[in-house]
């Protein structure tokens, strides 16, 4: 092979290379960190007000404590305003997503301490939100199906949820204005039929309707709409939130934090990262981009940057509670 060859074949490999790169990072430049919108510490609360056109009441949820199920950090979260807690779910960041277990079974049986495991009958899984998602994605939020004799008749149930992330919008409740939340929309569909023999006894099926959430970024729900009867809605919002509670367990890595919409970009985007933090904008070799300051608000940043600043891989510095952390920022003109 001649040198010129050889130039020629290096070039074509090292272009193939940037192309396959360039392509992967297009193909998540919207993936965005759940765990942003699911803040999970231990004396974190949230109260709401659940209203609806013939009633009105107020709930105050919040993470009591940790237990390990099936392997994995989980919180307890319970509703703190009634005299007993009658309403516990537990909520698992995994390393494909948020999930939400409700129990309806033997409590003490299935949660065991720290290392131990649970009883899969006890609990219904609900995959809340993959990790990491994208604006548009729909995915399996739980799957069930049972069949069970009672005599002569077989029974059949099933039901299908679905989610998807419908997009980013600004939601203004009691609380305040939250901007970017995102909004998620469940569905699905259930059927429950019973046999005896080859006869059908009794057959029921139908879709379940689109239902709302909206998520506020390092805020977590803030607003939500479900059914309350067949005529009305049930509207819970949020009055009043404190997320001061402090984690020493926290299973994910700090990087998780921040998340960068849209990413790639070629105008400006939008850095999410916790409130009072400290951010800067760097290059590949450390030189500073963008000045340090401080992330007010609901934490979020605006980074325009200037015409002159070439395309090319950057990277938006955290420091938050002592810690550092960061996230790669993809610039093309």
């Amino acid at each position: 092979m001649t040198i010129r060859a050889y130039i020629i074949l290096s070039l074509l490999i090292i272009l193939s290379f940037m192309g396959f790169s360039l392509g992967t990072s297009l193909q998540a430049q919207s993936l965005l960190d759940a765990d942003l919108y699911f803040p999970l510490a231990v004396g974190n609360s949230w109260t709401y007000q659940d209203s609806a056109t013939w009633w009105m009441d107020t709930t105050q949820n919040q993470i009591v404590g940790t237990v390990y199920m099936d392997g994995y950090l989980t919180y307890l979260m319970v509703d703190i305003s009634e005299d007993e807690y009658s309403d516990t779910s537990y909520v698992q960041s995994r390393d494909d997503g948020i999930y939400i277990l409700f129990s309806f079974g033997d409590e003490d049986s299935a949660v065991s301490p720290p290392g131990g495991g649970r009883k899969d009958d006890d609990y219904m899984f609900f995959r809340m939100l993959p990790n990491p998602f994208e604006i548009g994605q729909i995915w399996t939020v739980m799957e069930m199906e049972s069949i069970w004799t009672e005599g002569t008749m077989v029974f059949h149930q099933y039901m299908l949820l679905m989610g998807e992330a419908m997009g980013l919008e600004t939601v203004t409740v009691p609380a305040g204005t939250f901007h970017n939340c995102l909004r998620i929309e469940i569905f699905g569909e259930f059927s429950f039929f019973v046999t005896m023999d080859s006869d059908t006894l009794y057959n029921e099926s139908d879709s379940i309707i689109r239902y709302p959430d909206w998520l506020a970024p390092g805020i977590g729900l803030v607003k939500g709409i479900e059914e309350a009867d067949a005529d009305d809605e049930m509207i819970s919002t949020l009055l009043e939130y404190d997320l001061t509670g402090i984690d020493e367990e926290n299973p994910r890595p700090l990087n998780y934090a921040i998340s960068v919409y849209p990413n790639p970009f070629n105008s400006g985007c939008i850095i999410i990262a916790p409130p009072q933090s400290i951010l800067r904008i760097v290059d590949l070799q450390g030189k500073l981009i963008e000045a340090e300051s401080q992330i007010q608000g609901q934490g979020q940043y605006h980074w325009n940057p200037p015409r002159s600043l070439p395309s090319g891989v950057y990277f938006a510095q955290v420091k938050f509670q002592q810690k550092e952390y960061s996230k790669k920022l993809i610039y093309l003109k």
